[in-house]
């Protein structure tokens, strides 16, 4: 299982900083969702914490390890640790079920073709999904879609699981069983997981701790029971779907009691 830190991150995007001084911790074997509207830095968060992206100043640990200016091969053993699903999946359409599971395997390792095939099946028949190894994605649901990404992105056997907004797009019921089998990834594999997301009824159901980020700092950190029982007026506003409350399209208001980091506020 893998700890992941963002110690004091900054990131600038199209002139902005989208992170200013992010202080996040993940713990192990735990599964920390990450909340927060629009820009806030959820995502770009999620890319720092895979080396997709680079902070501008500030470090990225990985069980202790700053990897924040790692090559790409220096990033290749780090990433084998790290399972990631996608917002919209990334699935090939033109390749079935079990070649888009199998692909990571197949083109990165040396694994006998037999030993693919059977770690394949066994990822998919976690998934519920052995039945569906030959269809191709146009002929499965948005749920099924999903679950075929994650058996992908556990097809290495991931201490880390990151999962960007798995339940956009589906309808409560899918969005249900997709909940169900985050939980079931932790219960299973024991991992350690990062679960970006605006859905709250996901966040309280998957989450041991739930992180609520704005302007590019935690605002708040705390269990699904605290962070109902919140007295954070911004954190309450977002929670419950309030147009009315102090959040606004630039923020505006002096933030500094309410941020549970400690991020400063000095530009880079």
């Amino acid at each position: 299982m893998i700890e992941v830190e963002l110690k004091a991150v900054w990131k600038k995007l199209g002139g902005r900083n989208v992170l200013r001084g992010m202080n996040l911790r993940v713990p192990r074997g735990q599964t920390t969702c990450i909340i927060g509207g629009s820009g806030t830095g959820k995502s770009v968060s999620l890319k720092h914490m895979v080396g997709l992206m680079q902070p501008d100043r500030g470090e990225v640990l990985i069980d202790g390890v700053d990897i924040g200016r790692f090559s790409e091969r220096q990033l290749t053993p780090i990433r084998r640790k790290l399972g990631v699903l996608f917002q919209s999946g990334a699935l090939i359409n033109w390749i079935n079920v079990f070649d888009n599971v199998a692909l990571p395997l197949v083109e990165l390792s040396k694994i006998k073709k037999k030993d693919i095939e059977q770690r394949v099946m066994d990822k998919l028949n976690m998934l519920g999904l052995g039945h569906a190894s030959q269809l191709m994605p146009s002929e499965i649901s948005g749920g099924m879609k999903k679950r075929v990404a994650l058996a992908r992105a556990i097809i290495w056997d991931p201490e880390l699981i990151l999962y960007d907004e798995p339940t956009s797009g589906l309808d409560p019921v899918i969005a249900a069983t997709i909940n169900r089998m985050i939980v079931d990834m932790h219960e299973k594999l024991g991992v350690t997981q990062v679960v970006v997301t605006h859905d709250m009824e996901s966040a309280y159901t998957v989450g041991h701790t739930i992180c609520m980020l704005y302007q590019g700092r935690v605002l708040q950190v705390g269990t699904p029971d605290e962070i109902r029982a919140t007295e954070n007026p911004y954190v309450r506003q977002f929670i419950e779907g309030n147009a009315e409350g102090p959040i606004t399209g630039q923020g505006g208001g002096d933030l500094s009691k309410f941020y549970s980091d400690e991020g400063d506020d000095n530009g880079v």
